[in-house]
């Protein structure tokens, strides 16, 4: 296979460096992956025309239905840098092992697949925190501050400091 992994701050891991997890599929176990905030793929040589590779992470117990898909790289994409930080969802919470996985795949099959950028849970906690911003701007009488941003900005940075996040679903302004 020709693709390679670059991990910030590692050697580049070729294709070599993987396991061979099916016909199509290849897996390579990360330590300290806390630590991994993106991860770049590159092909080091064409794919077959229709043939691009699939890039995967997951947490244990690296069940097939649990990898996030990140996104693929393909003839005319040879590179791509992906970020896999938020797409850890509660049942992963924030892993400190994983594993990358690359699956070869048809170009018609990659063509359906949108990747994960954020799990859900980090797409519902920003719409807590949009909700409370949405409540603080409210409570102002018209018209609105000037600083009605930083004064919201500094108050939830503050409140978030010595409360925690779990304030957010009290709904107080």
């Amino acid at each position: 296979m020709v693709f390679h992994v670059l991990l910030p701050g590692k050697p580049v891991i070729s294709a070599a460096g993987f396991a061979q997890a099916a016909d199509n599929r290849w897996v390579l176990p990360i330590e300290d992956c806390a630590e991994i905030s993106e991860l770049v793929v590159f092909l080091s040589a064409p794919l077959a025309p229709e043939l691009g590779l699939a890039v995967l992470i997951a947490a244990p117990p690296f069940e097939l239905s649990q990898w996030h898909y990140l996104g693929c790289v393909r003839n005319d994409l040879p590179s791509a840098i992906f970020k896999p930080r938020y797409v850890w969802s509660a049942r992963d919470a924030i892993p400190t092992t994983a594993q990358i996985g690359i699956e070869l795949l048809p170009l018609t099959t990659l063509a359906t697949r949108m990747p994960e950028m954020a799990s859900n849970e980090v797409v519902e906690v920003a719409k807590i925190i949009a909700g409370d911003l949405v409540k603080f701007v409210r409570s102002f009488d018209n018209p609105l501050p000037s600083d009605a941003m930083e004064r919201w900005l500094r108050r939830f940075v503050e409140r978030c400091q010595r409360e925690g996040v779990g304030w957010l679903k009290g709904g107080s302004v």
